[in-house]
């Protein structure tokens, strides 16, 4: 298995920065691959806590030469600073896989027919 994964803050001193994260990974015995790419801003930050909203792609279930499925939708989360935890709300929408483009017998070859 590979695992790759990556988030940074841009505009610190801005009233509003945002949050760019991206996670992958791969597993060598299924040729399964899945990416993650989340984007949030601070929307609202008090004494209390902080509100980030933003967006998430996430595709699941790639393989070479095989169908793929993807979800994207909103995402809400709030830190609690007094109890340093973190509440996470995140809407999917399940998309169709995408068209299969390898031959029936390469889709046999890998056990997916």
């Amino acid at each position: 298995m590979f695992e790759n994964d990556f988030s940074s803050w841009l505009l610190m001193h801005t009233r509003h920065p945002i949050n760019l994260a991206y996670s992958t990974s791969h597993y060598y015995e299924s040729a399964l691959s899945n990416g993650l790419i989340d984007v949030r801003t601070v929307a609202l930050s008090t004494s209390y806590l902080i509100f980030a909203s933003g967006g998430r792609w996430c595709h699941l279930g790639w393989r070479v030469r095989w169908a793929s499925q993807g979800q994207r939708g909103p995402d809400a989360a709030v830190f609690l600073r007094e109890w340093q935890s973190t509440i996470d709300v995140q809407f999917a929408n399940l998309g169709a896989p995408e068209a299969i483009t390898a031959p029936s017998d390469a889709i046999d070859q890998q056990g997916l027919g």
